[in-house]
C-alpha cells in the first residue's frame, strides 16, 4: 500500500495497467463478435443467397477486421514495452516498478481509448448484420452492445484520456524527458524542403512514407498550438482531444506496420494481414483529414492560417490504395473461417 501521502501516485499506476489491461480484454470482445457476426451472415439467407455474399454485409466485416487486427497489434506492442520496462525491476522497491509502469501511461491510455471505441464499433456493426434479431435480448448482439459500453467510461472516461495523452506528452517534454521540441524544430525546417520523388525500395517503404507524414502532421499542429496558447493549451480541451486523435492514429498505424514488417522478416506471408492494415490505414487518413481542418481553424486566422494550411498539405498526400478490393478479400477470409481469421 505503500505510505502515507502517498496513495495518489499508487492509485493512477494502478489505473494505467487498468486501462491497458481493458484494452486487451476489448480485444477479446471484438474477436468474439466478428465471430458470431460472420456465421450469421453465413446463415442467413436472402433474395436466395447467403447475406454473407453482398458487399454491404462484406464490408462491414471487413472494417470490423481491420479494427480488431490493428487493435491487437497495438496490445502486443504495448505489452512487449510494459514487459522490457520492467526486466530487472525489484520487487522489493514497488516505487521502481510504479516509475517503470508511469513511464507508459500515454501508451496505456492510447490502448484503453482506441481500443474501448473500436469495439463500440464492432459491436454497433454486428447489431446491425442481424438487423432486427440484433436488437432482441434472445439474440447475442444485444448483449454485446449493452457490455461494451462500459468501456468508454470506466478505468477514467476516454475524453479524459484524451486529455491525459496529449497532456503526458507536453510535460514529458517540458521536463526533458522527451525531445518533442526539438522534433517540431525540425519538422519546421523541413517542410521548405521538398518531398523526395517515389519511394525507396522496401516492400513497406509506401506505408513507412505515410507513417512519418502522418508524425510530421502532428508535429507541427502540436507545435503551432503550444506556440498560440503557451501554458493555457490545457484549457483548450476540443484542441487538445483533436492532438490526441492524431496521435493516436499514429500509435495504430505504427503498431500494424510493425507488427507486419516483423513477420515478413521472419519469411511469413502477410498477404492478408495487409489487407487488414491497408483497410485502417485507408480510414485514418481519412479521418486525419478532419482532425486537421477543424485543428487549423482554431491555430490561425488570415493569411496565417492558409499558410498553415499549405504546409500540413504537403504532408497530408498519401497515395488512395484499393480499399475496396482489399476489403473483399479480408471479408472473404472471415466468412471462409466464419470467424476473426488471424491466428
Amino acid at each position: 500500500l505503500g505510505e502515507i501521502g502517498g496513495g495518489a501516485k499508487i492509485a493512477l499506476n494502478i489505473l494505467n495497467i487498468g486501462r491497458f489491461k481493458l484494452g486487451a480484454s476489448c480485444s477479446g470482445g471484438m474477436k468474439n463478435s466478428i465471430a458470431t457476426a460472420a456465421e450469421y451472415a453465413r446463415e442467413r439467407r436472402q433474395f436466395g443467397r447467403p447475406i454473407a455474399e453482398f458487399g454491404a454485409i462484406r464490408y462491414k466485416l471487413a472494417e470490423m477486421t481491420a479494427r480488431a487486427w490493428i487493435g491487437e497489434s497495438m496490445v502486443y506492442r504495448t505489452a512487449g514495452l510494459l514487459d522490457r520496462a520492467l526486466e530487472g525491476s525489484s520487487h522489493a522497491d514497488p516505487a521502481d516498478i510504479l516509475k517503470r509502469i508511469e513511464d507508459y501511461a500515454v501508451e496505456c491510455s492510447i490502448i484503453k481509448v482506441a481500443l474501448s471505441e473500436f469495439v463500440d464499433y464492432v459491436v454497433d456493426e454486428t447489431v446491425q448484420i442481424f438487423g432486427g434479431y440484433g436488437y432482441s435480448a434472445e439474440y447475442p448482439p444485444s448483449r454485446y452492445y449493452r457490455d461494451a459500453r462500459i468501456n468508454r467510461i470506466f478505468e477514467g472516461t476516454n475524453e479524459i484520456n484524451r486529455l491525459v495523452i496529449t497532456g503526458m506528452l507536453l510535460r514529458k517534454a517540458m521536463k526533458g524527458r522527451l525531445d518533442l521540441m526539438g522534433a517540431i524544430g525540425r519538422v519546421q525546417k523541413d517542410i521548405l524542403t521538398p518531398l523526395p520523388p517515389g519511394f525507396g525500395t522496401d516492400p513497406f517503404a509506401r506505408e513507412q512514407a505515410a507513417l512519418e507524414q502522418m508524425k510530421k502532421i502532428f508535429l507541427i499542429l502540436a507545435g503551432k498550438a503550444y506556440e498560440r496558447f503557451l501554458e493555457k493549451l490545457a484549457e483548450q480541451q476540443q484542441l487538445v482531444s483533436l492532438l490526441s486523435n492524431v496521435v493516436m492514429e499514429i500509435y495504430a498505424v505504427e503498431s500494424g506496420l510493425l507488427r507486419l514488417q516483423k513477420k515478413a522478416a521472419r519469411g511469413g506471408d502477410v498477404t492478408a494481414e495487409g489487407d487488414a492494415f491497408h483497410v485502417y490505414l485507408q480510414g485514418a487518413v481519412s479521418r486525419l483529414d478532419s482532425y486537421i481542418r477543424d485543428a487549423v481553424g482554431v491555430l490561425a486566422d488570415g493569411d496565417e492560417r492558409r499558410v498553415l494550411w499549405g504546409a500540413l498539405r504537403k504532408y497530408q498526400y498519401i497515395e488512395p490504395m484499393d480499399a475496396i478490393t482489399a476489403r473483399d478479400r479480408l471479408a472473404a477470409k472471415v466468412i471462409e473461417r466464419g470467424a476473426y481469421p488471424f491466428p
